[in-house]
């Protein structure tokens, strides 16, 4: 609807020209197409800002923790003659919970070696039951639990809390090609942010390997023996595994993105990001 109006200037005639306001037709039209833009693109930057928030946190605790493995190996020796546990379950080859509870305690051996050279805010032993809540943690497709014990044994200063540890006591394990992964002592899970969700991994929750020469992520493309650490096996949303995601932290730390929550055909050899 147009509104025409003579203007006299300097006595001259000038024909004013414009449009009224906006309907109220039109501001509801564009503010729906406004508020369909935004529900559609907001989610997914959220969830970009957080992955790029949590690669950071993955990247920057794998350093720390390999620096301070390397320092404590400098000090006490290669981990293989650290007299390490191994690790046992009750009722799995006759044992008992004094057995677990021994090798538990073995675990607080093991890590007051390299607390020393990190920034430690909390730590309870993994022989204790009293290390604060208990909780689950799921696998990649957040469908199967993968064990309700886990706790914040070790809490470090910026809030990373390691809360499972594992150990085979001859550094003896082969999980692929390589002296780290032809000499495996075990493992453990660190959680970026505790009980509170959504613990899940490869999301949230992240796991790497003890070897004979120090610390290393799971799931590298040399990881070729155990299944559980085979990344095309399980860092793989399409995959109905107990242990999915188990392969996901070498990807986050060498690739820099968590996009096999969103395509299923990444590859370390030709194809490391979502088209």
């Amino acid at each position: 609807m147009k509104n025409i109006t003579q203007i006299k200037l300097s006595g001259k005639d000038y024909a004013a020209n414009w449009n009224t306001a906006f309907t109220l037709a039109e501001v509801l039209i564009t503010l729906a197409i406004i508020g369909v833009v935004a529900a559609m693109t907001i989610p997914t930057l959220v969830q970009k800002y957080q992955e790029k928030v949590m690669i950071t946190k993955v990247k920057k605790f794998y350093s720390v923790i390999t620096n301070a493995a390397n320092l404590a190996m400098l000090e006490h020796g290669t981990l293989d003659t650290w007299d390490l546990p191994t690790s046992v379950l009750p009722n799995e080859d006759n044992s008992n919970q004094d057995e677990v509870d021994a090798a538990h305690a073995r675990y607080d051996l093991v890590w007051q070696r390299i607390l020393p050279y990190l920034k430690v805010d909390k730590f309870c032993s993994f022989a204790s039951q009293n290390c604060g809540q208990t909780y689950s943690i799921y696998n990649l497709r957040g469908d199967q639990l993968l064990s309700s014990e886990y706790a914040r044994h070790i809490t470090l200063a910026d809030g990373t809390s390691i809360v499972s540890s594992w150990f085979e006591g001859n550094c003896n394990l082969k999980f692929g090609s390589g002296r780290y992964l032809e000499n495996v002592c075990g493992n453990f899970v660190i959680d970026m942010n505790g009980e509170k969700g959504p613990n899940r991994t490869g999301v949230d929750s992240f796991r790497f390997l003890f070897t004979k020469y120090g610390i290393y992520p799971t799931g590298t493309h040399d990881s070729t023996l155990s299944e559980q650490y085979i990344f095309d096996e399980n860092c793989n949303m399409t995959h109905d595994d107990i242990y999915a995601g188990y392969a996901c932290t070498a990807w986050v730390i060498i690739n820099g993105n968590m996009d096999y929550l969103r395509c299923n055909d990444l590859d370390w050899g030709s194809k490391t990001k979502c088209d």
